[in-house]
Parts: structure tokens; sequence; C-alpha cells
């Protein structure tokens, strides 16, 4: 086995030394059963990767022409031209650098999206709404939005206790979850054990007194309880 050690230059074309001249080389040694010497140069077998650029391995003033690996970049439809920002194309071709085959959000920059930013509502909240906010991006595989930020934080109750009004309970018709962590309330609303009537509409109008006049016997022997919306719960006095 040859054993090589030092600093030996690639593709270069070695001459022929005699052992007396290895033995005193300082930069190198070489150890070898068996040494064959050739008359002329020998060259190493080489084999360039794909897409290798001449400029990046030191060999800008040769022409390495096709003398490389080839092959095809179908299915690897992107590039930066129809990828803009704020997509970063990813996934390039072996062959060719400049071709991608994804197209998506930088997910360093947009770490949010329906499935780690968690928004359930039941009327009279918004179903559909998402709480996705700051700048927004869509992939253009997948088709999913994705954003900066999630308005979970912003979801204040937790509790009833955090609802700071004994008359009020949270509302679990919208919560919001962030990375499976705690699930947060939009709101409170009354408490139907103490507020067990229910009106929707405007507290002063005619509607509300008559039904109150119907149930309490008097339009005015009532206490009201306003929730989110136009939702009021009462109870009468007697």
């Amino acid at each position: 086995m040859n054993k090589i050690t030092g600093f030996l230059l690639i593709c270069m074309s070695l001459p022929a030394f005699g052992s007396s001249a290895l033995a005193s080389a300082n930069s190198f040694s070489l150890e070898a059963e068996t040494f064959a010497a050739t008359e002329g140069k020998q060259y190493a077998a080489t084999q360039f990767l794909p897409d290798v650029q001449e400029k990046d391995i030191g060999f800008a003033t040769h022409n390495l022409g096709q003398n490389y690996n080839t092959g095809t970049c179908d299915g690897y439809d992107y590039t930066v031209l129809n990828c803009p920002p704020p997509k970063v194309p990813s996934n390039p071709c072996p062959f060719n650098k400049r071709q991608f085959k994804e197209c998506g959000c930088n997910s360093q920059i947009y770490k949010y999206s329906a499935s780690n930013c968690v928004y359930k509502a039941q009327s009279p909240y918004y179903p559909d709404d998402n709480r996705l906010l700051a700048d927004t991006c869509r992939d253009t595989q997948y088709n999913v939005l994705k954003a900066k930020e999630c308005g979970c934080k912003y979801f204040r109750y937790t509790t009833n206790s955090s609802c700071g009004d004994a008359n009020k309970v949270i509302d679990t018709r919208s919560s919001c979850q962030e990375n499976n962590g705690e699930i947060r309330y939009e709101s409170c609303r009354c408490n139907r054990e103490i507020f067990p009537n229910m009106f929707i509409g405007l507290l002063h109008s005619q509607a509300f007194k008559d039904e109150v006049k119907r149930v309490c016997g008097n339009d005015k022997d009532f206490i009201s309880c306003q929730n989110f919306s136009n939702e009021i719960h009462y109870k009468c006095k007697k």
C-alpha cells in the first residue's frame, strides 16, 4: 500500500523520481513497495460533479466543453423569476442550480399557518376568519397561507376568573391555540346560570320590552347582561 503525506497537486503531471530524491524531500515522503517509472507524463483520471462552475474550481482559463456529467431538470419548474419574494425557490436541480423543484414561503420567517395557529369559532363569531397576522405568504405548490404572527396572543381570556366579572364566564365559541399551547378565548359571555333568558336584538327596542313583559310580567322588572354582538341575557327580579 502507498502512503503519501504532504501536499499533492491534483491533475498535475508528475515526473518519475528516483528513490534517493524521494528520501531527501522535506515537503513530503513517499513509501512504496514498488514505484514503476514510465517515460513521459501521466495524468490522473478526473470526473466532474454536475453543475460545477469552472470558476468555482479554478479552471476559468480552460474550456471544459461537454466533458462533465449531464442530465435533465424535468420537474424543476421554478426559477427566481417565477418564484418571486416573499417566496423562495428551494431543492435545486443537481444539473442546473438555477432551476428548482419547489417554491414556497421561507419557513424561518413565515412560521404560522392554520395548522399551528388554530382558530375555532361558532356563530355569532366568524368561523371562516383566521388569526394569521402581519405579512402573509401563500405557498405556490400547496396553496397554504402562512404568516409571521399568530393572533392567539391577543385573545385575553383563559379562565372564568380572567373575565374579571362574576356575572360572566369565558365564551368558548371563539378560541385560538398557538403551537399546541394554552387555549385562549376572545371574549367572555354572560353566565347562563345567572341569566337564563336570552334575547337577540337591541336592549331598548320595543321587541325586547314586549318579551320581558311576557316573561317577567313587567317590562321594567329585569336585570340584563350584554354579550358579544346583539345577544342580551336577562333575568327577572322576582
